[in-house]
């Protein structure tokens, strides 16, 4: 036996909500992205610095919750995604589903800052660590890590 099925509404129904896997394609352009990029830098830039924090750089940048948002939504539901899409249109999809195009830009410009800063404060610390040293200490001052 089947269960009867129930009737069709006579009124339209109301727009349906997004589902919770389902995210809004955003897409940047080359000025956001350059932009985005740049704020990598500086996230960068401030984690080769003990006691500046990259995460403090994202806030202050603006980028602190859609940072938080495309690493959170990497988790198992995006094995799903791939298996529904399949394919090159699952990479796709997957690739829409956790910003990923954010999150390269802000890679590869903390790798920029690495790359080009850390040679920077490595010689710094080898030709001028009294000087460093206190650059760091008032840093660290600053962000209240060495006053508690």
């Amino acid at each position: 036996m089947t269960a009867p099925q129930s009737p069709r509404p006579t009124q339209p129904s109301a727009p349906t909500p997004l589902e919770p896997d389902t995210v809004p394609v955003r897409t940047d352009g080359p000025k956001q992205l350059v932009g985005i990029y740049v704020r990598g830098m500086a996230m960068g830039s401030a984690d080769i610095v003990p006691g500046v924090s990259g995460g403090t750089i994202a806030l202050i940048a603006g980028i602190y919750e859609r940072l938080i948002n495309a690493l959170g939504s990497i988790g198992p539901n995006l094995w799903t995604i791939f298996r529904q899409e399949g394919g090159i249109k699952g990479f796709a999809a997957i690739w829409r589903q956790v910003d990923a195009t954010f999150l390269l830009c802000l890679l590869l410009g903390i790798a920029t800052s690495f790359a080009t800063l850390a040679g920077i404060i490595k010689h710094l610390l080898d030709n001028q660590p009294l000087l460093i040293w206190s650059f760091f200490f008032w840093t660290g001052c600053r962000n209240g890590i060495y006053l508690t």
